[in-house]
């Protein structure tokens, strides 16, 4: 998943060179790690594998994004996904994603 997403970034900025975008900023968000949802039961295919997969994939995103310059944030330090199933996210986890996101693109406009 990692080199996969270190292409998908080369690619971005390969298809950015020479146009007004050239500078842009790009922000790697880290998913969040699927859970057992609250019968303890694993949706969509997940299982016990994806979570410490997930976990793993924080630290591989993180390294990544300071490797490749970009800006990072970890979506699982602000949301949790849903009980219902394990890996879908509530209202309120949206809430705090979006004023999370919010914050860091006006910092990196900020930075211009």
């Amino acid at each position: 998943i990692t080199q996969g997403m270190e292409r998908l970034i080369h690619n971005c900025r390969a298809a950015m060179m020479g146009s007004r975008s050239e500078h842009a900023k790009i922000i790697l968000a880290c998913p969040l790690a699927p859970v057992a949802d609250q019968s303890g039961e694993y949706e969509y295919g997940f299982g016990e594998v994806s979570t410490k997969r997930g976990e793993e994939l924080r630290q591989r995103y993180r390294a990544l994004a300071r490797q490749c310059g970009c800006a990072y944030i970890d979506l699982n330090e602000l949301a949790s996904p849903s009980p219902v199933d394990g890996v879908h996210i509530e209202a309120e986890g949206h809430r705090k994603i979006g004023e999370a996101m919010t914050k860091l693109v006006r910092s990196l406009l900020e930075e211009e």
